[in-house]
């Protein structure tokens, strides 16, 4: 196969050529080793081009979140323009009114994004007895932002900040029922059955002791080298969590039993793959979450299954995208986590559903830096204790539906 040539081409042509040797073999472990290198080769190639598709998938949302932020603005201040007057309104109520038309006359409608005040965080640090220096805030917004691009999955969900141990939301478990009534017929009773989400926050911390010496000494910043690193992890640690937290004592995964999220099971043989399943698990959720739907699984599963798969008609299941538009799965966007378990008999590899609506992140506060020089100070260290608070849980779980492989 030394003919396959991968250099300097699109994502089509190397898709084709991807396709064109799997359909060759008929499964992919039928591959010899020169087979083999020159389908890794092409899969490398492609994923050069899934970076940017990723980026695109994430702008994508954030668009569709900032609409829906605009929006409700809008119908708030509509609400509020035409409500009755029985009298005047307090000075309190006068100024929401104003407050809220003076944020929409800021926004610039003729741009696709909203251009809205720009949050701005900085990482804190505990002022205790023993001291402590702050930590610079440049710092802070510059990992912060790596932090927010590593946690892919997170950027999906309901992002909601609470300045509580634990969020809680009212939620509608079963709505009311309306009968046909004749007449001087007795009516009947009905009333929806309320219910609670709680979903707790939960710290993540780590502790790192650096000798004096080698912070005095070092070539480089190692208090930016170590904050760099660490809030990678951090953010590491946040999406694995957020998918595969057991709700023990930590966020309540995706993919944990007992979060309302049900799973439907391929159609296929034992470990077989069967593109209509991409297809069936659309069906599963109401339509009113499919305009902001989306499939979650990990970049193996998308080329070692899904990229050289066809459904019953000999379409493509993957369909690569363009400059505006983002490569699709059964006609939908997808997000790609290596949090997510690889295909197998009796795993549960793909999640689909509307994340914004299906799943709550909840953040108590960012990223805190303490630099104790105090504690350690008699064995010649300086401790950096680094902490956050934050939790994940479903929010209207039928709006998510998981596939476990027979």
């Amino acid at each position: 196969m030394s003919d396959i040539q991968v250099k300097e081409q699109s994502q089509e042509t190397v898709l084709q050529e991807l396709r064109k040797l799997a359909e060759s073999v008929g499964e992919v472990k039928n591959l010899s080793g020169e087979q083999k290198g020159a389908f890794d080769k092409m899969n490398e190639e492609l994923n050069k081009f899934e970076a940017k598709n990723q980026e695109l998938v994430k702008n994508l949302v954030e668009k569709e979140k900032k609409q829906e932020e605009l929006e409700s603005k809008m119908a708030k201040l509509e609400a509020a323009m035409n409500e009755p007057s029985f009298g005047a309104k307090s000075e309190e109520e006068q100024k929401d009114v104003k407050d809220l038309f003076n944020q929409l006359c800021k926004v610039d409608l003729t741009k696709s994004t909203i251009q809205g005040e720009l949050e701005e965080k900085a990482l804190s640090s505990f002022n205790n007895t023993a001291g402590g220096y702050l930590v610079r805030p440049d710092y802070a917004n510059q990992i912060l932002q790596k932090a927010d691009e590593i946690t892919q999955v997170k950027s999906f969900m309901n992002v909601v900040n609470t300045s509580k141990e634990a969020f809680v939301i009212d939620l509608e478990a079963t709505k009311p029922q309306v009968y046909v009534n004749g007449q001087l017929q007795t009516m009947q009773e009905s009333q929806p059955v309320m219910g609670q989400i709680t979903i707790p926050v939960y710290k993540l911390a780590v502790a790192v002791p650096v000798s004096t010496e080698l912070l005095e000494d070092a070539e480089y910043n190692l208090g930016a080298y170590l904050l760099d690193t660490f809030s990678k992890a951090f953010a590491k640690e946040e999406g694995r969590l957020a998918i595969l937290g057991s709700g023990a004592n930590e966020h309540h995964g995706l993919l944990t039993n007992g979060n309302g999220i049900t799973a439907r099971t391929t159609s296929g043989s034992a470990g077989a793959f069967q593109a209509k399943d991409f297809f069936s698990i659309q069906a599963d959720i109401p339509s009113t979450y499919l305009a902001g739907s989306s499939f979650l699984f990990n970049s193996k599963t998308l080329y070692q299954q899904i990229r050289i798969a066809t459904d019953g008609q000999g379409q493509w299941l993957f369909q690569p995208g363009s400059e505006q538009l983002p490569n699709t799965v059964a006609g939908r966007r997808y997000i790609l986590s290596e949090d997510m378990p690889d295909w197998g008999t009796g795993t549960t590899p793909v999640v689909f559903g509307n994340f914004n609506e299906g799943y709550y992140f909840i953040e108590r506060r960012g990223l805190r830096v303490i630099q104790d020089e105090n504690t350690l100070a008699t064995g010649g260290q300086v401790r950096f204790v680094m902490s956050k608070r934050c939790g994940a849980g479903p929010r209207l779980a039928e709006a998510l539906k998981k596939l476990t492989v027979a």
